[in-house]
């Protein structure tokens, strides 16, 4: 029993450690962009009239100025540091920086592309760049974990009662930009006034739910402080109040929209992974049958 005990923190301390490697190499990246010159880093900033292959990908980790650059990386160490606390406490740590090292290759792309599909839409004409939105996707994957583990409760239920209290936030944000918002953010704020009516409703029941299948005191707890932690996680850091600056603004609707790719990334990890299980186990049986 001790050995096993072993085994398994020396494997949590062996993914403690991935995660910091993954951490820094992700810094380096950024790092690295920032100190090129001006006119090559031109090129990876997202045009919404002249998008490139590399501009689709790279403008997620590339920063213009200064405070820009500090603000995302500290927010990123931060939240870095809260995933190496939860891999320590979980069971399977080593699912979680999978999720976000596959959520790292693939969600810049589909942001950029429905960051390029509402500018076609809406006719809008931007120049899109930073961090913030792969990290608003990071966000809500710990934020799932956080429940997922703690509340023991499954991945779905999670997702609905953190989206309901987020939603409920964002509605009266929303309004309070009304003057300045885009055309982006006015088909977010329709979207969101029956959605938020949908989830008011149905955080109440998950919420009925939760209580039931909630029994250790540290559970309840967490349950209870929930709406402060999802203030202070999400809202606060991405929803700011002073979101227009000299010469450019902070791009709200792309943080929403790297949050919901967060959440969306973590049910197509769990599918795949079960028909990863279910493929493997058709394999083993037909070479069962074949012998």
């Amino acid at each position: 029993m001790k050995i096993m005990t072993k085994i398994s923190e020396t494997k949590k301390l062996t993914e403690a450690w991935k995660t910091l490697f993954f951490t820094l190499m992700l810094i380096s990246i950024q790092t690295t962009i920032f100190f090129l010159p001006l006119d090559i880093k031109y090129n990876f900033v997202l045009n919404s009239e002249n998008p490139t292959i590399l501009s689709i990908y790279l403008n997620h980790f590339t920063h213009l100025s200064i405070d820009h650059f500090l603000r995302n990386i500290f927010s990123f160490l931060f939240l870095m540091f809260l995933f190496i606390i939860l891999s320590m406490k979980t069971k399977d740590s080593t699912k979680i920086l999978k999720i976000l090292f596959s959520a790292t290759v693939i969600l810049p792309i589909f942001i950029s592309a429905s960051i390029l599909l509402i500018s076609l839409i809406t006719s809008s004409k931007s120049n899109f760049l930073g961090f913030s939105s792969l990290l608003a996707s990071f966000y809500s994957i710990f934020l799932v974990h956080l429940f997922n583990n703690f509340l023991k409760i499954p991945v779905s239920i999670s997702t609905n009662f953190i989206l309901s209290i987020l939603s409920l936030y964002l509605v009266p944000y929303f309004f309070y930009f009304e003057k300045i918002l885009t055309p982006t953010l006015k088909i977010l704020l329709f979207a969101l006034i029956p959605l938020t009516t949908l989830y008011f409703f149905h955080s109440v029941k998950q919420t009925l739910k939760l209580k039931r299948l909630i029994k250790e005191r540290k559970a309840q707890v967490l349950l209870i402080l929930s709406p402060f932690i999802i203030l202070f996680l999400l809202f606060v850091p991405l929803f700011p109040f002073k979101i227009v600056q000299e010469d450019s603004r902070i791009g709200i609707e792309v943080h929403y929209i790297g949050l919901i790719f967060g959440f969306l990334w973590i049910h197509i990890y769990n599918i795949l992974e079960r028909l990863k299980v279910k493929f493997s186990q058709c394999c083993k049986t037909g070479k069962h049958f074949g012998k």
